[in-house]
């Protein structure tokens, strides 16, 4: 699993600036479920729901995006 700084990279080089919020909300789980915390938070409809309620929802929705393939591919 990629570190926090590494997500954030990925946004600023993907996107131009960095979603620390984003990466915060999706790996939340992590502190009660460890690894398995992918169950929960990473897949399309929870990045569609947090991209509608957010001010920039193309943007949040790609580094929501581009956060589950780093943590599958990472």
């Amino acid at each position: 699993m990629p570190s926090h700084k590494v997500h954030l990279l990925i946004d600023r080089i993907v996107l131009g600036r960095e979603y620390p919020h984003v990466h915060k909300w999706k790996d939340k789980p992590a502190a009660r479920l460890g690894w398995a915390h992918r169950k929960e938070r990473h897949n399309f409809w929870a990045n569609l729901v947090l991209a509608i309620l957010s001010r920039r929802p193309v943007e949040v929705f790609i580094s929501a995006t581009l956060h589950d393939l780093a943590d599958r591919l990472l």
